[in-house]
This record gives structure tokens, C-alpha cells and sequence, in this order.
């Protein structure tokens, strides 16, 4: 009984299949090899040495929002800052404060670009919590721009470079008219409103600002630019008055300029006085500590 010789193309076929098992089984064992590998080497979460702190480095701008993806922008992007969500800031910093092993958080604000009003203070109130907590905040920068001297304002302790700089420019307002220009379009526009402080449509029908949106703009800047001076008074209540005298006094050596109203300057603009640690945490009034602020004068 004779067999015959399987022919060429069958041959080649049978290589070819013996050459994909290989390479499959080739490539199973490789997957388990990265699976174990990855397994051994746990989550990728750093260990958290003791006693270390989060360096949070604040290199773009803060936002109250993640931006909304724009696929036209991926085109043209030119190596741009993504923008810092404020409320994932604010998840770290209580992260840090609930984690014992860490003592704190050193800010780097070598290219923070600033960010609101608003934004800086919700996240300076967030830095003034975790420092309740008993954690230090400590600042670092070669240069600080005037927001982000504003942030570094919340710490226990700043760091500036010998060389740095700060760049203080004030606040303004630059409103735009457009008065003129609609008058030489023929454009006419009909406002009914009733008040002096009624700017919002001022920009239609001026060249430039009325006395009252001029006074209304100047109280918002100074309030903005106003800022406070706080003590921390340790003891009970009864304490409060001798540790304001102390803190006055020490205002009045360093040539600090208090916000005060009437004619002979004797009420306060603003002065506001809050528990850090009250009755409502310890019944040792030895324990308690009372936070003062005062307004500074714009």
C-alpha cells in the first residue's frame, strides 16, 4: 500500500499553521508574563514616605470647571497649559488633611498664571482649613505674580528666590463705549431705567463713565484690593479684649492703615471674630481659639 507525498501548497499550509500556534502560544505567555508583572508591582501609587508633604505645583490657570473638549483646538495646539480644576485642588488638599503621614503641602507657584477672585479665595479658605488641621503650608517661587502673592498670602511660611520678583499692578477698570460709534451707524437705543446706579447700559449710549457708575466700580475695587489682618487669640472669651489691644498695638508699630468709618475714624469698617476651636469642640476653655479680622485700609 503506498502513500502519497502531501504536494507543495499543503506543505506550505501546514508551516503556516504550525508557525501561527507558535507564535499564539508565544504571545499567551507574554500576556500572562505583563498581567504578573503588573500584578507584583501593585497599583503605581508612590509610597508615601512619613512625615513628607504634597508638592502641589499650580503650572496653569485654575478653573471652577473641567473646559469643554474642542477637536478643532487639538489641531492647532501649539503646546498649550490644560487648566487646573479647582475641585480637584481642593480634593487634594483634603486628602493631605486626613492623611497622617503627611505634615503638609509646599506649593510651587513658579508658573501660576492667576485665576479669579473668587477662585483664590475659595482655595486660600481651603489652605486655611487644612492649616487648622495642623498642617503647615509652606510656599516656594522664583517670581510671584500679584494673584498668585494673594495664595501664597494663606501659608505659614513664603520662600522667595534672592533674584525673584513680585509684580504688584493694582486693580482697574477699562469699560468699552460705544456711544459715538452708534451714532455715526444711526443706530438708536431705547432704555427705559429708574435709579442713579444703572450702568449695565451705559456702554450703548456714553464715551465714557457716568459720576455713579465711576463711584459704584471704585467701591468693587476697593473692597477686592482691601485686604485683613488676623489674630488667633488662644484662652477663653474673656481673653479677646487684652489680645486685641496687643494686636492693635502691634499694628499701630508696623504703620498699618485700619479701615474705620465715621468722622473721627472710631467704628470699624469690618471686624469679624469666629471660633476655630469653640465650646462647641472642647468644654477646656484653655483650648478654645478665636480667629480676629480686621480690615485693612485700601
Amino acid at each position: 500500500m503506498t502513500s502519497e507525498k502531501p504536494g507543495l501548497w499543503a506543505r506550505i499550509n501546514r508551516g503556516l499553521e504550525g508557525l501561527r500556534r507558535s507564535l499564539a502560544n508565544v504571545g499567551f505567555v507574554l500576556i500572562v508574563a505583563l498581567v504578573a508583572l503588573g500584578l507584583s508591582q501593585g497599583d503605581g501609587t508612590p509610597p508615601v514616605p512619613e512625615g513628607g508633604a504634597l508638592v502641589l505645583t499650580l503650572n496653569g490657570p485654575l478653573v471652577d470647571a473641567p473646559p469643554t473638549p474642542d477637536p478643532l483646538a487639538a489641531l492647532f495646539d501649539e503646546g498649550s497649559v490644560e487648566p487646573l480644576v479647582l475641585g480637584e485642588v481642593l480634593r487634594a488638599l483634603k486628602a493631605v488633611a486626613s492623611d497622617p503621614a503627611l505634615k503638609g503641602v509646599v506649593l510651587d507657584l513658579d508658573a501660576f498664571p492667576g485665576a479669579g477672585f473668587a477662585t483664590l479665595e475659595r482655595l486660600g479658605a481651603a489652605l486655611v482649613e487644612l492649616r487648622a488641621a495642623g498642617k503647615t503650608v509652606v510656599t516656594h517661587s522664583e517670581g510671584l505674580s500679584q494673584g498668585a502673592y494673594y495664595l501664597a498670602s494663606f501659608s505659614d511660611e513664603l520662600y522667595l528666590d534672592p533674584e525673584g520678583a513680585l509684580w504688584l499692578r493694582g486693580l482697574a477698570s477699562e469699560p468699552l463705549f460705544f456711544g459715538a460709534a452708534l451714532d455715526r451707524l444711526k443706530v438708536s437705543v431705547e432704555v427705559l431705567r429708574a435709579g442713579r446706579y444703572k450702568a449695565a447700559v451705559e456702554p450703548l449710549l456714553r464715551n465714557d463713565m457716568s459720576p455713579e457708575a465711576r463711584e459704584a466700580d471704585q467701591a468693587l475695587i476697593n473692597s477686592l484690593w482691601a485686604g485683613y489682618a488676623e489674630t488667633v487669640v488662644e484662652g477663653p472669651y474673656e481673653g479677646l479684649q487684652a489680645g486685641t489691644a496687643a494686636f492693635l498695638a502691634w499694628g499701630e508699630a508696623a504703620g498699618v492703615r485700619w479701615a474705620k468709618e465715621g468722622a473721627s475714624g472710631a467704628h470699624w469698617t469690618a471686624r469679624t471674630e469666629h471660633y476655630e476651636v469653640g465650646p462647641e469642640s472642647t468644654a477646656d476653655p484653655s483650648q478654645w481659639r478665636t480667629r480676629l479680622s480686621f480690615l485693612l485700609a485700601p
